[in-house]
């Protein structure tokens, strides 16, 4: 990577970081350049790995078996690629990508869906999830959508 390349990823970063600051991460910051193991651009959320793309053409495909490499290597809880959209430096405007299964389970934390419960698949040695039927998850979507 040339050094253009890597300003405009410096740079990038230090945009997140920034908007991280200001909504609620004090602790966000660069992640020293040259570390053996590779976990992420941004570091001080425990458990959160973030990679950061300022490209003009973006892969999609790479980026998502980066962060999954990446979380596995920081054992991380979650991660998210917050990629640059062209056009505009307000990072809240930026897209943001998980593993789908991660964005489900985010969404049931909120309160959209239903829990799960996860059990050994005794067939085939996979894990099995069942959806549980709960009284109080309803209570909780009540706070989304009160009845009318």
């Amino acid at each position: 990577m040339g050094a253009s390349s890597r300003r405009k990823g410096a740079r990038a970063e230090n945009d997140v970081v920034n908007h991280l600051r200001r909504n609620g991460y004090p602790h966000a910051e660069r992640r020293i350049a040259g570390m053996d193991d590779d976990t992420g651009d941004i570091t001080g959320i425990p458990g959160l790995v973030i990679e950061v793309k300022d490209r003009q053409k973006h892969d999609f495909p790479a980026y998502m078996r980066q962060l999954t490499e990446e979380m596995v290597a920081a054992h991380a809880d979650a991660g998210v690629v917050i990629a640059k959209k062209k056009g505009t430096t307000n990072v809240g405007e930026w897209y943001a990508m998980m593993p789908v299964d991660l964005a489900l389970e985010l969404l049931r934390y909120y309160g959209f869906g239903q829990l799960l419960t996860v059990t050994p698949d005794r067939q085939n040695g996979d894990m099995k999830t069942t959806p549980i039927y709960d009284a109080e998850w309803d209570h909780i979507n009540d706070r989304w959508w009160p009845a009318s």
